[in-house]
């Protein structure tokens, strides 16, 4: 597993390598003529590029080492096997592209990306992990990959601007990730009362977290449980709930 640092200072890239307890260094001089070159090279700066040629092995793990960038854009080389956790926690990215070697995505990865409009999820993806993408506020809509056999709590927790869900455990409605009838996330972008599809027969934690222009939500009788932080951080002025609920956490 390699960790590196990539700076930038007048126009000297040099990357680090800790491996096997040494570091090595690599020194990439770019011309002040060449601009395009110099601009490509900047955009490495806080992002996991196309860079295999340049390291002495292959990258297949992205550590927690790239919060906070500015960088508006990732692209995954096609060794990168998985992205810990954190890993790009409240960076400033706007588009995220997974390509299909990645198989696993730690918890909050790209929680906090306020910017982010655009998600394309591996297909060999198979968990999505607590709050992958929680707080992501301009997210509008995800579609979820067939190889996903699991969504944890508060993936989309704070998605303010998701409008629908596609793909593998999507209500008709879209509105709803509905994982063996459970109600793991909702859409909330643009409601302000919701009914819960019937049939569901939980509301998973978390799964209206900070739902804050909703104010009326319909439980249908299917639903037996409620569980912690269903509804946290939401406003709402009505609820009801069927008499048969059993559980309530």
């Amino acid at each position: 597993r390699l960790l590196f640092l990539l700076f930038q200072a007048n126009f000297l890239l040099i990357v680090l390598l800790l491996q096997d307890g040494g570091l090595l260094h690599r020194t990439l001089k770019v011309s002040q003529r060449d601009t395009k070159r110099q601009s490509r090279i900047s955009l490495l700066f806080c992002t996991i590029l196309t860079m295999a040629k340049i390291f002495p092995k292959e990258i297949d793990y992205v550590t927690g080492a790239f919060g906070g960038t500015k960088s508006k854009a990732v692209t995954f080389g096609p060794c990168v096997r998985e992205i810990g956790e954190c890993a790009f926690l409240g960076s400033d990215l706007e588009r995220i592209y997974m390509p299909d070697n990645v198989c696993e995505v730690g918890r909050f990865a790209f929680a906090n990306c306020k910017a982010v409009e655009y998600v394309r999820l591996s297909s060999r993806l198979t968990k999505i992990e607590e709050g992958v993408f929680q707080d992501c506020t301009k997210l509008k809509t995800i579609r979820i990959p067939d190889s996903v056999v699991e969504v944890s709590r508060a993936a989309f927790a704070g998605c303010e601007s998701l409008t629908s869900f596609e793909g593998k455990y999507a209500s008709r409605d879209g509105r709803c990730l509905i994982v063996d009838g459970e109600l793991v996330a909702f859409a909330p972008a643009g409601l302000t009362e919701y009914s819960i599809p019937s049939g569901v027969l939980k509301v998973g934690e978390f799964a209206f977290a900070s739902c804050y222009n909703l104010k009326k939500v319909i439980v249908p009788d299917s639903v037996c449980e409620i569980m912690k932080g269903a509804f946290y951080g939401s406003y709402l002025d009505f609820i009801r709930l069927p008499l048969r609920i059993r559980f309530v956490d």
